[in-house]
């Protein structure tokens, strides 16, 4: 029904990893469902989040420029059993019914022509201390008060992002494997599926939440700012590259050939 595919990177998300897992692994309305995590290793062989708790555990090596969530992403992607998946940062933690309405609204006939959506239209950025108590209980919790976040092409796209198997690798491609560290990449794909559905940003109402996590030293670089711009002048183009680069190979990054598209 559902394929779940969470990135992960060194052990300091560990806890936030765990408290997701504790909340998917306690899900209401929905009966077949698969998690999948997808581990970049910071030392070749080495896994921090191993864990039964997951359908699928795998390990993919380290990379000399860091982090590239989407790659992550792909891999799970391509090894997912289900034709519907669902990608979600380890950071993010969702209600126990979450599972069951992403299913759900993708199976609207209103929505038969959806294949990609963002799948919250609220997400609150939690503090030390909400964030403590929630790893604590290990459940959704109340929602603080401070104001939630919306959503948008352009901005606050963080992943809890649906789209159908066959559509995410034949027509959008996957995800954008040029991209190292964080900054720009969930945009990339938001913008790309946008373009895709006739500048339509199709988004799931439901609420998320984001747990407070230590600073990375592997921040946004001028390379993700290329990408991003790269993607906002040549869309379908960049969909086209990905599509001929043959992304989610587990034994290393798939890169998309620019050359010919000039800024």
């Amino acid at each position: 029904m559902l394929s779940v595919i969470i990135p992960a990177h060194g052990k300091d998300r560990t806890s936030n990893l765990q408290t997701l897992l504790a909340i998917l692994n306690n899900q209401n309305g929905i009966r077949r469902f698969q998690t999948i995590i997808v581990e970049q290793q910071v030392t070749l062989g080495e896994s921090f989040h191993a864990s039964r708790e997951c359908s699928l555990h795998v390990g993919i090596p380290p990379q000399d420029l860091g982090f590239n969530k989407n790659w992550c992403m792909n891999v799970g992607a391509r090894l997912s059993k289900y034709d519907r998946l669902l990608f979600l940062d380890v950071d993010f933690v969702v209600d126990n019914e979450y599972l069951s309405k992403v299913y759900r609204f993708s199976k609207l006939k209103k929505n038969r022509n959806i294949k990609w959506f963002l799948g919250w239209n609220q997400l609150y950025y939690l503090k030390k201390d909400e964030s403590e108590k929630i790893r604590q209980l290990k459940n959704f919790g109340s929602n603080p008060n401070n104001s939630a976040m919306g959503p948008g092409v352009y901005g606050a796209c963080g992943s809890a992002v649906f789209s159908e198997k066959e559509w995410f690798f034949d027509k959008f491609g996957g995800h954008h494997e040029n991209y190292y560290g964080w900054g720009g990449d969930d945009n990339d794909g938001a913008f790309r599926a946008f373009k895709l559905h006739d500048n339509k940003f199709n988004i799931m109402p439901a609420v998320v939440k984001h747990l407070q996590h230590s600073r990375t030293r592997e921040s946004s670089s001028r390379n993700n700012q290329h990408q991003w711009w790269m993607t906002q002048k040549y869309p379908i183009e960049i969909c086209n590259r990905i599509i001929k680069s043959i992304p989610g190979n587990p034994k290393h990054p798939n890169h998309v050939d620019l050359k010919g598209l000039i800024l």
